[in-house]
């Protein structure tokens, strides 16, 4: 077995894929044997596939101003933050969620890619202040680059192709009237996107019901969807080909119905690798996944009381971010910060310090460049 000064190279080789990219980066330092070790290819790639099966739980909050500190941190199963990653930012953003290796930064007009792994961070042309822009992207295998997709009140898309690209490039209309705003899973190679609502978003929809012979409330499916939505269905549009499809919605029973006809939300997530739609009502939250992509097969896998919140909520919204190793959701509760839900004692926990916060799932990924193609 090789030695390196008394210590096994196998065994050091061990200990080093288990530390994350900042660590590496000073133990560069340590030796030249250290260093070649540690910017081996084949090193960084173990160090990948490693991370890529215990993905990390990355928390974002930005401070400061003019310039903007941004600071990542990682969140352990018990809730502790850890410090991370620290960056200047030119502009207020958020992170918006992330694509495995990299993150999305954004504001209405601005966004950039950000590699924590590496520190690298690229700044895309900027778009026009004074209209409402949204913005998704995903990596495209077949280019080795990623795509970047911009939707203008969602009405209109242009793409942005990271490394070759100088200006967006106007890329079609969606099928409809799209809301970014309410999630942009990248999954099965396109972005998916809900149809906006009809008529003003702050206006509640009146929604009417038929009555059966004993007088209870029944809907067409079909009636009702067109009043509440300007499409057909899910608009997902494939970065590759750069063209749309349609993803079929699931039914809604009577309630959820009513409720979102009065202005409850839903949203649009990727949880467990599959698309989850979450129908967020007023005393309760239930998300479907997509169990069967080709046949629009979709399946109510939890419904989650907001009764077992640790404290009241006037606008009780949350979103799931990711599921743990041991069955509890990370969620995100716009008044309350991250949370994590078990469902076999049904309660929540609240993480402490995580109020201004976002979080996203992320694979470190020393290798990737973000200006260069690469194979992640």
């Amino acid at each position: 077995m090789a030695k390196s000064r008394g210590f096994p190279l196998d065994l050091i080789n061990e200990t080093l894929l288990r530390l994350p990219s900042s660590s590496l980066a000073r133990f560069r330092c340590v030796s030249r044997r250290w260093s070649s070790l540690i910017s081996n290819p084949l090193f960084l790639r173990k160090h990948h596939d490693r991370s890529r099966d215990k993905p990390l739980l990355l928390v974002a909050e930005i401070h400061g101003g003019n310039p903007y500190t941004l600071r990542l941190s990682t969140l352990s199963g018990e809730g502790d933050i850890l410090k991370y990653f620290s960056m200047t930012v030119p502009e207020y953003v958020k992170m918006e969620h992330s694509s495995g290796d990299v993150i999305c930064l954004t504001n209405n007009s601005s966004v950039f890619l950000c590699n924590p792994a590496t520190g690298e961070l690229v700044a895309l042309p900027a778009s026009r202040r004074n209209a409402y822009h949204r913005f998704g992207f995903g990596y495209v295998p077949s280019l080795g680059q990623f795509k970047v997709a911009r939707f203008d009140y969602g009405l209109s898309c242009d793409v942005f192709t990271v490394g070759t690209d100088r200006s967006w490039r106007a890329a079609g209309h969606p099928p409809c009237r799209v809301d970014g705003g309410r999630g942009m899973p990248f999954l099965n190679g396109a972005l998916h996107l809900l149809p906006a609502r009809a008529g003003p978003a702050d206006q509640p929809v009146s929604v009417e019901f038929l009555l059966d012979d004993n007088g209870t409330a029944q809907y067409v499916d079909e009636l009702v969807r067109a009043v509440l939505f300007v499409g057909d269905g899910i608009a997902a549009f494939d970065l590759e080909l750069e063209a749309w499809r349609t993803v079929p919605l699931p039914s809604f029973d009577c309630d959820e119905m009513i409720e979102l006809g009065r202005g409850w939300e839903m949203f649009l997530r990727e949880l467990k690798g599959l698309l989850c739609l979450g129908v967020s009502l007023p005393h309760k939250l239930d998300l479907r996944l997509l169990k069967d992509y080709e046949s629009g097969r979709w399946v109510k896998e939890y419904s989650i009381s907001f009764s077992l919140l640790p404290r009241a909520c006037r606008w009780p919204q949350a979103a799931p971010v990711a599921i743990m190793d041991d069955g509890r959701i990370l969620m995100d509760c716009s008044e309350l910060g991250l949370l994590f839900y078990d469902r076999r004692e049904e309660r929540f926990t609240e993480i402490e310090g995580s109020r201004e916060c976002s979080a996203s799932l992320y694979v470190e990924n020393i290798l990737l460049s973000l200006r260069k193609p690469s194979t992640i």
